[in-house]
């Protein structure tokens, strides 16, 4: 006998108000539903892999940081070549060994003095160049070629001392096992810069202390439209250089990624 005006097979069901589960091991999920509704997504995410419960609601979420794309290519033959000859014996041996091939073998472009503006992954590959946004789309292309979910993560930095301007500073945040997402920056040391892979620390290039400075919380999937369109509109290091792409830093607190 039905005691209810809808049944449903759902093991938790979100009725505004009331929220309930299908069972015994079903509250589980319902405790994550709880944790996802008051603190996003990515909190579930957290909280699950930190008791080792990672079930279909964790494998979809981490499916979307594994895709290529027309920018993180990794279908390209020479990334896949690549990838394959960087994997090592785990994840996180992988990711350390790819990050480090990233940050010292591909030049950063205004370090370097490079006039030309890349943007794939395979193209940055090509040419052994780019600025931190290219490079960080060749990172996350050789990673998730080899199964490690991989998205993106940007810095807003002034420009100067007063911090009366700001750029975008790309970099990567790559799933580990054991640390969850763990961000690293693979635009390359130089006198003043020290960017390393040494988990749980993070140990990025730059630190975000001035006023309108700041990190994204976000992880996001696919880099940011204002910074493709902006290195696919650049003319040139020179013009690029002096037209870097920004966003609010309160856009980053919004942490939804829609730029």
């Amino acid at each position: 006998r039905c005691y209810t005006a809808d049944v449903r097979t759902e093991r938790v069901v979100d009725a505004g108000n009331v929220i309930t589960a299908g069972g015994v091991t079903a509250g589980i999920d319902l405790g994550l539903h709880l944790v996802e509704r008051f603190a996003g997504r990515e909190a579930r995410i957290r909280v699950a892999h930190q008791m080792d419960y990672l079930g279909d609601t964790t494998n979809q979420y981490l499916n979307g940081y594994l895709q290529a794309s027309d920018i993180v290519d990794f279908d390209s033959p020479d990334v896949k070549t690549l990838a394959a000859a960087l994997r090592q014996t785990s994840p996180e041996t992988t990711a350390k060994r790819c990050f480090e091939w990233v940050r010292d073998e591909i030049r950063h472009s205004l370090d370097h003095g490079d006039e030309q503006v890349t943007l794939k992954a395979s193209e940055v590959l090509r040419e052994r160049t780019g600025l931190c946004y290219a490079k960080s789309h060749l990172l996350a292309a050789l990673l998730r070629a080899n199964g490690i979910p991989c998205g993106f993560v940007y810095q807003r930095l002034a420009l100067d001392d007063a911090g009366t301007s700001f750029c975008l500073h790309g970099l990567n945040a790559v799933w580990l096992p054991g640390h969850g997402w763990y961000r690293i920056d693979p635009r390359g040391n130089r006198p003043g810069v020290n960017s390393q892979f040494d988990p749980p620390l993070e140990r990025l290039a730059f630190e975000t202390n001035l006023s309108g400075e700041g990190i994204s919380e976000h992880v996001f999937a696919d880099p940011l439209p204002v910074v493709v369109t902006a290195l696919r509109q650049s003319r040139g290091m020179t013009d690029l250089s002096s037209n870097l792409p920004d966003v609010d830093v309160r856009v980053f607190r919004d942490n939804r990624g829609s730029l």
